[in-house]
């Protein structure tokens, strides 16, 4: 589909800002399903998007090849098949009801929502509460 500008500007600042400590992986999750839900980006530009954020948080290019490079890559493409910001958005808000120390990452949680989803299954809040808590 090829990557629309706008989201690889919004990339490059959460990328930015994740030098400065701030967590902002489910935003950035949001942000791509958004874009995928209006086809401003498919999960051919996974890889892409996952380099500007990456570069911009590090600084540092990365190689495509390289394994870890491939894993979040391969994250990132899972929300955007998903492309349900509503999903994640049940995410982020089930994610208040479970204690601070008995939490696990949102954006990891969120990936694999996206995962069940995408494999057919229905993600009740049962479900929820067992991606989120360690």
């Amino acid at each position: 589909m090829g990557y629309n500008m706008d989201i690889i500007q919004r990339l490059t600042g959460y990328g930015k800002a994740q030098r400065t400590g701030r967590h902002l992986l489910a935003d950035v999750a949001l942000d791509l399903a958004h874009s995928a839900a209006h086809h401003e980006i498919d999960e051919s530009d996974a890889m892409r998007c996952y380099l500007v954020y990456l570069k911009a948080s590090t600084g540092a290019k990365a190689d495509p090849a390289d394994r870890s490079v491939r894993v979040n890559a391969s994250k990132m493409r899972q929300i955007i098949k998903a492309a349900d910001p509503e999903l994640l958005q049940r995410v982020m808000s089930f994610s208040d009801r479970i204690p601070f120390g008995r939490r696990r990452s949102m954006y990891a949680a969120m990936v694999d929502a996206c995962r069940l989803q995408l494999n057919g299954r229905r993600v009740t809040n049962g479900v929820l509460r067992k991606l989120l808590t360690m």
